[in-house]
């Protein structure tokens, strides 16, 4: 009688394998998880939205729509449709003054965005020269320019207007002469001199 033996063969993981797959897992974990869990802590604070959202399952869909502008059903839609996400991602970056080469990083490497999301401004959806008005020229400043104090004219000194006609000086009278009651005398000029008769005497 013959008899067939069956060999059953099995796969064991080595030792090897399991620290290598750990390792992978936790640079991963290290250089993209929590990366962007920071990143996007910080872009939450920067929109005035707690920073702890961004780490909560399913609320943080919600809190990301708010800064976006959309409504509850993009929230709901973005937990279960991924291109709806995208979507809401899109317009949550928009409510920022940077680019798309940021949010690519932000994206594929976080460990960088890291770095950079420090300057990133919340504009809420207006342009960034807009949101953070005119720059100001240091090459041709006036008074009162963007980050200069405005000067104050100083009162000048005048002198007083001097007439141009002179004052007319009152003459003291040139002789006295003591008069009566009902009686006129002539008054005689003391700047000339007596006149006198042809006799010598002085003439009344």
């Amino acid at each position: 009688m013959d008899s067939t033996y069956y060999t059953t063969t099995t796969t064991t993981t080595t030792p090897e394998a399991s620290a290598a797959i750990g390792m992978i897992c936790l640079v991963i974990f290290i250089l993209f998880v929590i990366p962007s869990l920071i990143v996007m802590w910080k872009l939450y604070k920067k929109a005035g939205k707690p920073g702890w959202a961004a780490i909560v399952p399913f609320y943080n869909s919600f809190v990301m729509a708010d800064i976006a502008k959309l409504g509850i059903g993009w929230a709901i839609a973005a937990i279960f449709v991924p291109f709806v996400s995208l979507y809401v991602l899109y317009k949550f970056a928009q409510q920022y003054d940077r680019g798309l080469g940021f949010w690519l990083l932000v994206i594929f490497l976080p460990i960088v965005g890291l770095f950079l999301v420090g300057k990133v401004n919340y504009t809420g959806g207006t342009p960034a020269t807009q949101a953070m008005g005119p720059v100001p020229n240091p090459a041709n400043t006036q008074p009162g320019a963007y980050g200069e104090m405005p000067q104050v004219a100083t009162p000048q000194y005048q002198q007083p207007v001097q007439p141009t006609q002179p004052i007319d000086q009152v003459q003291p009278p040139t002789s006295y002469q003591p008069t009566q009651p009902g009686v006129q005398q002539p008054v005689q000029d003391m700047n000339q001199p007596n006149q006198t008769t042809p006799g010598g005497y002085p003439q009344a």
